[in-house]
């Protein structure tokens, strides 16, 4: 969907626009906003977890007829955007806080807790991973060249991404 959104696929200009938001939560820190081609992950706050408020502009094409599809669409949207934010910023990314505190402990939370991810792959598992200069030129050039490619590869990728950041999870 995150490919749909950008327009590639229609035939037509007329297209219904809906402005769209969600928040995401990470381990990653950076104080400006990260602007790609498919929208802007802003942050709220800093520090420990962050909050990033992800805004997106949700397009399908207008069709003939009584009956149309205004959007459809965006929980694949944002779980996309969220696979290639953490493959591109090398970070935590959820839709949920505590799932990112619970990734990103630094300490066992019970006696039967027998792995600290932060422990294995601290880049990923950081808390307050600090952005570099070049991360948002970088990961704008990930999010345009993974949209732009062809559909077949497109959903091959997205399937790699999502098995790489299930393999970080299963960690």
């Amino acid at each position: 969907m995150l490919q749909i959104i950008t327009g590639k696929f229609f035939k037509k200009p007329e297209r219904y626009k809906t402005p769209r938001r969600a928040v995401l939560f990470s381990n990653y820190d950076w104080i400006e906003p990260l602007e790609t081609c498919v929208g802007t992950l802003e942050p709220v706050d800093s520090g420990g977890i962050i909050t990033w408020v992800f805004s997106y502009v949700n397009q399908m094409e207008k069709e003939d007829g009584n009956f149309a599809i205004v959007r459809v669409g965006d929980d694949e949207v944002v779980e996309q955007f969220r696979l290639l934010s953490m493959f591109g910023l090398r970070a935590y990314f959820a839709s949920n806080r505590h799932e990112v505190e619970h990734y990103c402990r630094q300490a066992r939370t019970s006696v039967t807790d027998d792995s600290i991810p932060s422990q294995m792959l601290s880049r990923y598992f950081a808390i307050g991973l600090r952005g570099k200069v070049e991360d948002p030129k970088h990961f704008a050039k990930l999010v345009e060249k993974t949209v732009s490619l062809k559909r077949e590869r497109y959903l091959a990728t997205m399937a790699a991404l999502r098995t790489f950041c299930s393999a970080l999870e299963a960690t």
